[in-house]
């Protein structure tokens, strides 16, 4: 039953995508690179 999940009703439905990623687009990369990095070593 992997990729499948329940609707309220009991009707089994299959999973149709995936989120792996997430885009960030800001003025200043190498500063929110830089946050991120010290918020992963804390």
């Amino acid at each position: 039953m992997s990729g499948l999940s329940r609707s309220g009703r009991g009707i089994r439905k299959s999973m149709i995508g995936r989120y792996e990623h997430a885009v960030i687009d800001c003025p200043d990369p190498r500063a929110l690179a830089d946050f991120y990095s010290l918020l992963c070593t804390a």
